[in-house]
């Protein structure tokens, strides 16, 4: 379980690199390149969670209550990051537009939410019940975002060649 918390925590912290990229003065400053520079950050915050998830599924013994205390409370500051830099990609869309890249966005965006899904999962499949009204709100606040997200991305296009692959590790 040690492992699970540490690639949470590693995580978290990477989720505070991005929103260093991702405040107003950064936004006024977006080139193209610094927005996939972003979507590689993103994709590294992605290949972490999934390794939590691996070291989760492989960790037969349930968490103790104190590791439940930190998975739910770290889980719930990448959440409130992961709200704030979706508004950001809301706000920012028109900028996008401009550069082209859009679609780009909702490529990305849809693997991030993927990803949150599969974690949101994986959280109320081991959360014990005397702790699963926070697990589950956690999970309807993380789908709420990404909706309204998605929504204003449905019809998003440009960019799709440029699809980020890699990962910047940080």
């Amino acid at each position: 379980m040690e492992a699970v918390i540490k690639a949470i925590s590693d995580c978290e912290r990477k989720v505070g690199k991005i929103e260093l990229l991702t405040t107003d003065k950064a936004a006024t400053e977006m080139t193209p390149k610094a927005l996939i520079k972003l979507m590689m950050k993103g994709n590294s915050i992605n290949k972490t969670i999934k390794k939590a998830m691996k070291n989760w599924e492989a960790h037969p013994v349930p968490p103790t209550d104190a590791q439940v205390d930190e998975i739910l409370l770290r889980i719930e500051r990448i959440i409130e990051a992961e709200e704030r830099q979706l508004t950001w990609a809301r706000n920012n869309k028109p900028k996008f537009d401009k550069f082209g890249l859009s679609g780009m966005v909702k490529i990305n965006l849809t693997k991030n939410k993927n990803t949150a899904e599969v974690l949101s999962r994986l959280l109320l499949d081991n959360t014990p019940p005397a702790r699963m009204a926070e697990a589950q709100m956690l999970h309807k606040r993380s789908q709420e975002s990404f909706k309204i997200t998605m929504a204003l991305y449905s019809n998003a296009t440009g960019g799709e060649e440029h699809e980020v692959s890699g990962h910047e590790s940080d």
